[in-house]
């Protein structure tokens, strides 16, 4: 079932009376139209449970409310359609993002305009109450009957409408069901630090494409900056940062790499031929560069000055209270360092849990005992050096 987005029509009947407390007559109504502007189809089923479901987000929206978003979640066997209040996404931030939530189907009354050909048209008289005037957002009214019976109306209440205020009026409504998110969580996948890198062909079924290395880096968590060698620039992919395969194009054409082992550590290149070299390459295999850093750094480190430590798995750097994902390599993963590094420092690149960059560590020295390293692009210059404790 599609639902469609939040629009409001309110159609007030108003009623002139006295505004006595407790009216003892409901004298001829008259029509009072504002214009129609809400619509929405009614959800034949009805859970009062909370409902938890995975979904990604096909649409989003700028209704023009402050702070609100217009969705659409593909559930797998449904797409939910919802308004969203976060101070935080947009509908650039959410987009395609795979999310977690929490909702549940909400009873309410949509105003419409008495038609006796419309089915299913309820009819309410009774004293209009303003309980939130709204602003930027709807706010609602609630209509109470002699007898206690009230149901309560979202909608945006105009000036005019103010003045209904403890009169009694007659509203015709539908009723409908919304879907009220009580959760929205975006789900952060991993970055799969086993494609970071530098690689070396080591076999190959037909021409050697570049120079026979490629070097792979993260862009912000939005994809990865892939060098083929010679001499050619870099390459954007906007990509699965958490996907063993990548696909792009580049001077050969429609390529794609696939990490297909990682221990040992193997690459698989192949692309179409159409770009420039017409001879399609079906399969060449690329090692990753280890060298002895690799084995040295994972372990829990103290700093010389104090009691503070440092750990390294073998994807998270721990320092105190933080935890960021991590990865050792030749060249440092932001662009503003390539340039300047060369092939004999090395370097950590951490990431955030958005997979976004965080800093780049050159390490000064690294042995079985020692760590020595400096933050690049900071202010502080500052030579750290620590001791293994284990």
């Amino acid at each position: 079932m599609k639902r469609q987005f939040l629009y409001y029509t309110i159609i007030i009947l108003a009623l002139h009376s006295s505004c006595s407390e407790q009216p003892t007559s409901y004298p001829k109504s008259i029509e009072k139209t504002v214009q129609p502007s809400y619509t929405q189809k009614h959800l034949k089923d009805l859970s009062k449970d909370t409902i938890i479901k995975n979904g990604k987000v096909i649409e989003a929206t700028d209704i023009g409310w402050a702070y609100t978003l217009g969705l659409s979640v593909d559930i797998g066997d449904d797409t939910l359609e919802f308004n969203y209040f976060s101070e935080k996404e947009s509908e650039n931030t959410i987009l395609n993002k795979e999310i977690s939530l929490s909702y549940y189907y909400k009873l309410k009354y949509d105003p419409v305009l008495p038609d006796r050909t419309q089915k299913n048209i309820h009819k309410i008289t009774g004293l209009y109450k303003i309980l939130d005037p709204g602003g930027d957002l709807p706010g609602s009214y609630s209509i109470t009957e002699k007898n206690g019976n009230s149901i309560v109306i979202d909608a945006f209440i105009y000036e005019d409408e103010k003045a209904l205020e403890g009169k009694v009026i007659t509203e015709y409504y539908k009723e409908s069901y919304e879907i009220n998110i009580t959760s929205l969580k975006v789900i952060e996948k991993p970055l799969n630090t086993s494609l970071l890198g530098n690689w070396n062909l080591i076999s190959t079924d037909s021409i050697m494409y570049g120079n026979g290395t490629i070097q792979i880096r993260v862009t912000d968590g939005e994809g990865w900056s892939i060098d083929f060698g010679g001499g050619e620039d870099p390459i954007f992919v906007k990509s699965d940062v958490s996907s063993n395969l990548i696909e792009g194009k580049n001077s050969g054409g429609d390529f794609k790499i696939e990490l297909i082992s990682k221990k040992p550590p193997l690459l698989s290149y192949s692309d179409d031929g159409r770009g420039g070299h017409f001879n399609a390459i079906i399969d060449q295999k690329y090692n990753q560069i280890i060298d002895e850093y690799n084995q040295f750094l994972v372990g829990t480190w103290r700093y010389d000055d104090g009691e503070k430590t440092l750990e390294f798995t073998d994807e998270k750097m721990i320092d105190d209270d933080r935890e960021d994902t991590y990865v050792l390599c030749n060249n440092c993963m932001e662009s503003l360092y390539h340039e300047a590094s060369n092939e004999k420092n090395h370097f950590i690149s951490t990431f955030d849990d958005e997979n976004r960059s965080l800093s780049c560590i050159m390490i000064l020295k690294l042995n079985e005992t020692q760590l020595e390293y400096v933050y690049l692009g900071t202010t502080n210059h500052e030579i750290y050096k620590l001791t293994r404790t284990k």
